[in-house]
């Protein structure tokens, strides 16, 4: 579940999790958005213009605000559903029949190949876990700093942090100094 389309389009608004108020959006970097397409295996025109840009950051907030909601324990409502059929009106597929071994399989193309269709796979692949994953275990980051989407794997449903090499192992020393601090603050 760690690359999820969706999420990782999410976390490209990223914030630096070590200092509180470090932006940057991802989405202006070309480099970034090039290794994006290539994760996902998508194709779209380069650079990004400004129509396209704001389109996609548009869709981010739509998204992200959507996964809040679930992560609050609400449903989405009328007008969420609305919005991401919109999205999902921009990529029209064809169907191809292909043999796969001793069985078949039914691929979906793209009609056309440019960001609307980018931005209809992203949507397709957020209602993916709408509607065949426990949306219950979409978390968002309990590092008020950070702030990522992600997607909680682990049995028991815990997770907390968005990774475990850096949030929760810098949660762990903030709560080991401001145990210490106040330690320190007794002893005086």
């Amino acid at each position: 579940m760690d690359d999820l389309l969706f999420i990782d389009f999410l976390n490209s608004d990223w914030h630096d999790y070590r200092v509180k108020g470090v932006r940057q959006d991802r989405l202006t970097i070309p480099d970034w958005v090039s290794g994006f397409l290539q994760r996902h295996k998508l194709q779209g025109p380069a650079p990004l213009d400004e129509s396209t840009l704001a389109a996609l950051v548009a869709l981010r907030t739509l998204l992200h605000r959507m996964v809040s909601t679930l992560y609050q324990g609400h449903n989405l409502n009328s007008a969420d559903f609305a919005s991401l059929n919109e999205f999902l009106k921009l990529g029209p597929v064809r169907r191809e029949l292909e043999k796969d071994g001793e069985s078949y399989r039914v691929l979906f193309k793209p009609l056309r190949q440019d960001w609307a269709w980018v931005m209809a796979e992203i949507v397709a692949s957020f209602t993916d876990v709408l509607t065949h994953q426990d949306t219950g275990r979409l978390r968002i980051c309990e590092n008020e700093d950070c702030g990522w989407i992600f997607y909680d794997a682990s049995k028991n449903r815990t997770q907390r942090w968005c990774q475990h090499n850096t949030c929760a192992n810098l949660m762990k020393v903030r709560r080991f100094r401001a145990r210490q601090r106040e330690k320190a603050s007794g002893q005086k």
